[in-house]
């Protein structure tokens, strides 16, 4: 059977009427997609997809995506009108960008019912102008809630500090004073195998929760301070970023009563 393959100029705009990719919580309704690529855009209808070459570029709003090939899936199966993308492959030099953040990737795929990018592949990380927050195995980008999930050795560099865990969660929400579209981070969240490394101290712990705005990150379960050679062990811990100080805390519940313990070797 002949395959009904058209291939389009350089430059296509899609006015494609599903919900929108951007990364605005406040948009409503929907907007036009504008996808463009310096070689072709095929339309396959066989197989229910668009195939854009050579570095594409997508566009919705301030949301964007960068890669050198893309294939965009539609599931009208009876009209063909390829109306309602259902999700969106990428390949090549992957790049996401939603100021002030941009994500890098060797593949991805971004599926709308869910709004959720994933990017897959080696020097996975994410860039903003504070911080740096890299994975080996994937990072998933939810556009809806702003929020990104690293995982697998997850590292997170902000100023001299650096956060590493098993799965590394950053939240981010645009400022109340904040007049752009732009998103700040707001929060990072870390689990298992959670490692805090500063100039002066190490603390250790199974779970994290760093807030950006009041510049504190709080450690617990199995928690260990190593300063130096001198080691803390308790429940909990605090480490307020500003004045540098950390405090440990013993486990205290109803049902078990802990005590901290600490190894001090004098100079």
């Amino acid at each position: 059977m002949k395959k009904h393959i058209f291939t389009y100029a350089i430059l296509l705009i899609l006015f494609l009427t599903y919900p929108a990719l951007a990364k605005t919580a406040e948009t409503e309704g929907k907007a036009p997609l504008e996808i463009s690529a310096e070689e072709t855009l095929t339309w396959d209808r066989d197989k229910d997809r668009y195939i854009a070459k050579g570095s594409v570029e997508v566009k919705q709003n301030n949301f964007s995506i960068f890669s050198d090939v893309l294939m965009a899936y539609y599931n009208d199966k009876e009209n063909k009108t390829a109306q309602n993308i259902s999700h969106i492959e990428i390949d090549g030099n992957v790049r996401v960008s939603s100021p002030p953040y941009t994500a890098y990737g060797d593949k991805g795929e971004y599926k709308v019912s869910n709004n959720i990018a994933t990017l897959t592949g080696e020097n996975l990380r994410i860039v903003t102008p504070d911080e740096i927050i890299t994975a080996d195995d994937s990072l998933e980008y939810n556009t809806k809630s702003q929020t990104f999930i690293a995982t697998g050795s997850a590292h997170v560099i902000r100023d001299v500090n650096s956060l590493d865990a098993d799965v590394i969660i950053a939240e981010f929400e645009k400022q109340a004073n904040d007049t752009s579209s732009n998103a700040g981070l707001k929060r990072v969240k870390a689990k298992g195998s959670v490692v805090l490394s500063t100039p002066t101290e190490k603390i250790y712990g199974e779970n994290a929760v760093y807030d950006i705005i009041t510049e504190t990150i709080t450690i617990t379960e199995m928690v260990r301070i190593e300063q130096g050679k001198n080691i803390l062990k308790g429940s909990k811990a605090t480490l307020n970023i500003k004045t540098g100080i950390s405090q440990i805390f013993a486990e205290d519940n109803n049902e078990k009563k802990g005590r901290i313990t600490g190894i001090f070797y004098p100079e």
